[in-house]
């Protein structure tokens, strides 16, 4: 079944992310998913992070500090969070493209557009991402590539499995590795 939200890429090399940092503005927000909560955060070009938050929202803000080093962070004032937590939910009922901003390596960039063709209610493994990208041998680096995916369930890293089909790290838990497939094979 192939996936409704429509997903626009705009993606930031590390050639051009300090340019591209000077004066920016992270705005961010949480809402509450059917997977818990959520921290979202964007910019003018699209969402540029997204994380579960299990415990500590502030260990999570740091994290997206870290990630988008030298922009400045402020919290939302106007719930935009919810509606693309809406678009992301597919309970829009106009679902507009959704607009996601990419900073990684050129591997990196691959290996999470490679994630985009695995749709809804299907799963792939590390191996065969690897094979996708043309890169056969470089199973470890898509884990590590997968593992650093900063837009959580947007860039489906959760349709990840082993070679054998058994759940393979995830980093907000098996469990809701699980909650997301469910959900997705029942849309």
């Amino acid at each position: 079944m192939k996936d409704s939200v429509i997903i626009q890429i705009k993606e930031i090399s590390p050639n051009e992310f300090p340019v591209y940092c000077q004066g920016l503005t992270i705005t961010y927000g949480c809402a509450e998913s059917p997977f818990g909560k959520v921290l979202i955060a964007y910019i003018p070009d699209g969402i540029c992070y997204l994380s579960f938050v299990d415990n500590d929202l502030e260990e999570q803000l740091m994290e997206l500090e870290k990630c988008w080093k030298g922009a400045l962070l402020i919290p939302e004032t106007n719930k935009h969070t919810q509606s693309l937590l809406a678009v992301l939910q597919e309970t829009s009922t106009n679902t507009p493209p959704l607009p996601v901003c990419l900073y990684g390596t050129d591997f990196q960039r691959k290996v999470w557009k490679a994630l985009l063709q695995i749709h809804k209610g299907e799963t792939t493994s590390y191996t065969q991402i690897a094979q996708i990208i043309g890169r056969p041998k470089a199973v470890r680096a898509v884990a590590s590539a997968i593992g650093k995916n900063p837009v959580s369930w947007i860039i489906p890293c959760h349709r990840i499995l082993h070679k054998d089909g058994s759940l393979s790290g995830y980093r907000w838990n098996a469990k809701r590795k699980q909650q997301l497939l469910d959900w997705e094979r029942t849309k």
